[in-house]
């Protein structure tokens, strides 16, 4: 599952074409589609900002998953983290890489580490995940348990980086309604990486079996 786009307007996917989870990277157009690691079970890649790096999740055949980073020529991969992780997001410098993770008791929380590894540094001590970083650096949206309703549901909110967090009310957004850039989907049943214009409705696929997780282009 996963996908993410690169500073050059390159696609890294994550796919089954190859029979197991694979980070494979193409052009844009669905062209020069190639494979960047053959290690099985990986997904969600996401880019550094400044092209470098690959961070993805991985079993490698574990129970539990990590998060690795690799070159973009799938080159000197580094495990970064140990506990159960996922949902990773880079912060704005590219030094920092925000996750979900399990703490061993059943707990999703937020964390950071950095992108050359390291001690990880809890941010929240509630049920949170699915992070994102703001583009100055200073926030995290993310997704939370709230419990203490009668029905508890996953909310949205946003929070500073730092130890010193302060709620928002806001909204994970991953769209821009004036974008006329191609959109990034999936159809059901058969996951495939797909583009299509907002502005005409068009859709044309790209490639073969691939992941879930759309995003979109914003230019």
């Amino acid at each position: 599952f996963g996908m993410a786009w690169t500073p050059d307007g390159r696609i890294v996917y994550a796919s089954m074409a190859g029979g197991s989870w694979d980070i494979w990277i193409t052009n844009a157009n669905g062209s020069n589609q190639r494979k960047l690691a053959d290690v099985n079970a990986d997904s969600f890649p996401i880019i550094s900002p400044d092209g470098r790096y690959v961070v993805f999740k991985s079993q490698r055949g574990e129970d539990t998953s990590h998060l690795y980073r690799m070159e973009m020529d799938g080159g000197s991969p580094r495990q970064l983290t140990s506990s159960n992780d996922h949902a990773a997001s880079f912060s704005p410098d590219g030094q920092w890489v925000i996750y979900s993770a399990n703490d061993g008791k059943h707990l999703e929380a937020l964390w950071k580490v950095s992108i050359d590894a390291g001690t990880p540094v809890r941010l929240t001590d509630y049920k949170s995940q699915w992070p994102d970083v703001s583009p100055d650096g200073r926030l995290i949206v993310c997704d939370f348990l709230d419990e203490g309703t009668s029905h508890p549901q996953w909310r949205v909110v946003c929070r500073l980086m730092v130890a010193r967090l302060s709620k928002f009310s806001i909204y994970r957004p991953k769209l821009r309604t004036e974008s006329t850039g191609p959109v990034m989907g999936a159809r059901c049943f058969m996951w495939t990486l797909a583009r299509a214009s907002p502005t005409s409705g068009g859709y044309r696929s790209m490639a073969g079996k691939l992941c879930r997780s759309p995003t979109l282009s914003l230019k």
